[in-house]
């Protein structure tokens, strides 16, 4: 009688641990599935989200191709670029003071004469071009470089060229001559940054758009 109650016993302690291992296992496996339903749904919101602002971006460059129907229309330019200083050899008699009148800074940029619009018959016989798509006084953005204004002018000799204005000798000799794209600044606000933005939110991208007021002197 003795043995068999010790096998009873060895019985229900068996039947026990079963009992609690199968509980463990429902509890983690309950507990697995409450997570995995979590993340499903985060996942679900994220997605919405995303989607959500794809179709606004969208619908900002559907109205952006309307208001632009040719890459000519974006004013998007590859254009060899060059850096100048304020001296009588590099400019003229003025050399602080710029093609428009206003005086030279950090923010002015030069163009070729064939980019900036002959907006009178004056302009036009001092070799700006009647259909340049650029104007004085026009914010551009240099990629890799920053937000310029257009306020200066070059030698009738060049075409399709920048120069940007440096008050240091060496920083412009270093620059030497770079191929750049430039942008107006109505394109970069309303398609580019929105872009890049949605590229940083949602991957952590850091695009060449949000990098893009990078002083040039730190070339």
């Amino acid at each position: 009688m003795k043995k068999k109650y010790v096998l009873n016993k060895s019985l229900v302690y068996f039947i026990c641990s079963m009992f609690i291992s199968i509980l463990v296992l429902f509890i983690l496996n309950l507990t697995f599935k409450i997570e995995l339903v979590s993340q499903i749904r985060n996942l679900e919101i994220e997605n919405r989200r995303i989607s959500e602002r794809a179709l606004s971006l969208y619908m900002q460059f559907s109205e952006l191709e309307k208001e632009y129907k040719t890459i000519a229309d974006y004013k998007i330019r590859k254009i060899l670029a060059t850096a100048y200083n304020s001296t009588p050899a590099q400019t003229d008699n003025d050399p602080f003071i710029t093609a428009n009148g206003s005086i030279a800074d950090h923010n002015t940029l030069a163009l070729s004469r064939d980019l900036i619009f002959a907006e009178n018959g004056q302009m036009n016989r001092m070799g700006y071009n009647p259909e340049g798509i650029y104007c004085f006084g026009d914010t551009v953005y240099v990629i890799y470089v920053k937000q310029l204004v257009i306020k200066d002018t070059m030698n009738k000799r060049y075409f399709n060229r920048a120069d940007l204005w440096t008050d240091d000798y060496g920083i412009a000799r270093k620059w030497g001559i770079r191929e750049v794209y430039i942008y107006p600044d109505t394109l970069y606000n309303k398609l580019f940054i929105p872009l890049a933005q949605y590229q940083y939110n949602v991957h952590g991208i850091v695009s060449p758009m949000l990098a893009m007021n990078r002083n040039y002197n730190s070339e």
